[in-house]
């Protein structure tokens, strides 16, 4: 029999972000209450909100041996298998939890979610519709656009219709607002980058090569970053670049400030690997706005005026599925420059081997059978 008072007092601690005390709570409760299934998958929940994946599983694992058909069990399970990045037993307990909850949309897009990182990106996109069907709501619709453009299934129609009705849905009206530049004699064109992966080299490696080598005396460099300049590996720092951290800020308040600087055009670098991100150049800070490096496919947004690419990435008949205006620049887009030590060029595996090795670096739903 469960003792109430203490899955209460366990729940309303879990609930308030104190995970320790609930968890002692939860300890004291199973010792008068083993077979409370409920209860043991409220201390799944607290040992997994403690980042103890592995202990929270066990936990779950135990309140499923008293009642398997125990929805929110498979569903927490699931998450946990997720953060470890184990997508496959993922995927089965999220199947497990929409089988015994077939209207949570929760754990359909759930579902997606695993799909998606396994690869299998147009059944991912079903779950998400799916999920998206049974409870209009911001994730699977953010989900469907942002994994459209890797989906075999998928036409430009179809990528251009899924982006619109995100953004549409989701960003707030295009503000109607007129922009008047500084006449003040000898002032530099103002160009500002908005990104939330400065601190990620790797990331990075296509975008430092542009902005270390921009030309100083002719443009004022301002970056807006989800972090502190002091995390930027690759940047290297001129003493005229304005940087400013705007990762306590909120969309509204980064787009203020971004609008303060007065500049003349706004690159952003994130497009929908951080869609909360987009609501910032939605609210049009800059008289000028282009998507550059991290837009893959059309924004579906009115708010960019342009998207930069080159002849390969974008070829002329596709454009009409685009919002923006293309604009193409000679060579490659993406403007590498690696400025870290990197591991000298080891031999190919063929050398010794006798047969060729092939190796893929990209994320699993790039690789289709096509």
């Amino acid at each position: 029999m469960r003792d109430r008072g203490l899955f209460d007092e366990a729940l309303e601690l879990f609930n308030a972000r104190r995970p320790a005390e609930a968890a002692a709570v939860c300890e004291r409760g199973l010792r008068q209450s083993p077979r409370d299934a409920g209860l043991r998958k409220l201390f799944g929940d607290v040992l997994q909100m403690q980042g103890r994946f592995d202990d929270a599983i066990a936990a779950y694992d135990r309140a499923l041996l008293i009642d398997k058909r125990l929805a929110g069990a498979w569903y927490a399970s699931g998450c946990a298998w997720l953060a470890k990045e184990v997508y496959a037993t993922a995927l089965a307990c999220f199947e497990k939890a929409a089988a015994s909850a077939p209207a949570d949309a929760a754990s359909h897009h759930n579902v997606g979610t695993a799909l998606f990182k396994l690869g299998l990106t147009d059944e991912a996109i079903a779950r998400f519709r799916r999920a998206l069907d049974l409870q209009d709501s911001f994730l699977p619709r953010t989900a469907i656009a942002t994994s459209i453009p890797g989906s075999p299934a998928a036409d430009h129609a179809a990528v251009l219709a899924a982006r619109r009705d995100w953004a549409e849905t989701h960003l707030p009206p295009r503000p109607a607002k007129v922009f008047q530049r500084s006449a003040a004699a000898g002032r530099r064109l103002r160009i500002g980058y908005l990104s939330s992966f400065f601190e990620s080299r790797n990331w990075m490696k296509p975008v430092w090569g542009l902005i270390n080598h921009h030309d100083r005396q002719e443009f004022d460099i301002y970056l807006f970053g989800d972090c502190a300049e002091t995390e930027c590996i690759g940047y290297e720092r001129d003493g005229r670049d304005h940087f400013v951290d705007i990762s306590k800020l909120s969309n509204r308040d980064a787009a203020l400030r971004i609008e303060a600087s007065e500049l003349d055009v706004l690159v952003d670098l994130n497009g929908y690997s951080r869609p909360a991100r987009l609501t910032v150049p939605a609210q049009k800070p800059a008289p000028i706005q282009a998507a550059w490096f991290n837009m893959y496919a059309t924004s579906g947004m009115t708010s960019f005026d342009y998207l930069i690419g080159d002849e390969h990435v974008i070829a002329p008949e596709e454009e009409r599925f685009y919002t923006e205006k293309i604009v193409r620049v000679p060579g490659c887009y993406l403007t590498f420059d690696v400025r870290y030590p990197v591991p000298d060029v080891a031999d190919a595996p063929v050398m010794s081997a006798g047969h060729f090795t092939f190796g893929c670096l990209a994320s699993q739903y790039k690789i289709t059978p096509a």
